[in-house]
């Protein structure tokens, strides 16, 4: 799986939780195509500056980084194969 890439798709998403139905996070969803072709998803805290579509993003350490490492948004939770 890659840790970055060229962003796909974003928009609004709701993270839910299997064991606990009342659980609802609202979350903004990134989905990348890296250099090979493989394809993420990552999730990330809503924010006011967010990346464009065809923008480059990666991440580390809990922070997507994103404008030439620029600006840095809080990603939530695991990033995942798309």
């Amino acid at each position: 799986m890659s840790v970055g890439g060229r962003i796909i798709e974003i928009g609004p998403h709701v993270l839910r939780d299997a064991d606990d139905p009342a659980y609802r996070r609202n979350v903004i969803r990134i989905w990348v195509v890296d250099r090979d072709g493989g394809e993420s998803i990552v999730y990330v805290e809503p924010a006011e500056e967010l990346p464009r579509i065809g923008e480059e993003i990666w991440w580390s350490s809990g922070k997507i980084f994103f404008a030439n490492d620029h600006c840095r948004l809080k990603k939530v939770g695991y990033s995942r194969s798309a």
